[in-house]
């Protein structure tokens, strides 16, 4: 086998292995595979992953979808 160490994006976290440089994203958050894991990212006890970017809150609602924002114009 031949591992180069690049990040690779395997979307949506799936049960399995992962392999260092994998990135997956979970719970709203992007997760970075340091060593070779079937752990679940975030978990307690959860070994082999660090978390790239944590998920934000979430904006004030708007009001039914209908605010007046003007739209920006490009010249």
């Amino acid at each position: 086998d031949f591992h180069f160490p690049a990040m690779v994006y395997r979307g949506v976290f799936k049960a399995g292995m992962h392999l260092p440089g994998d990135t997956v994203t979970w719970g709203g958050s992007l997760w970075h595979c340091d060593e070779p894991t079937e752990d679940k990212p975030g978990e307690v006890g959860s070994k082999g992953w660090t978390l790239a970017a944590k998920r934000g809150t979430n904006g004030k609602p708007g009001r039914n979808g209908i605010d007046k924002t003007a739209p920006v114009k490009l010249s």
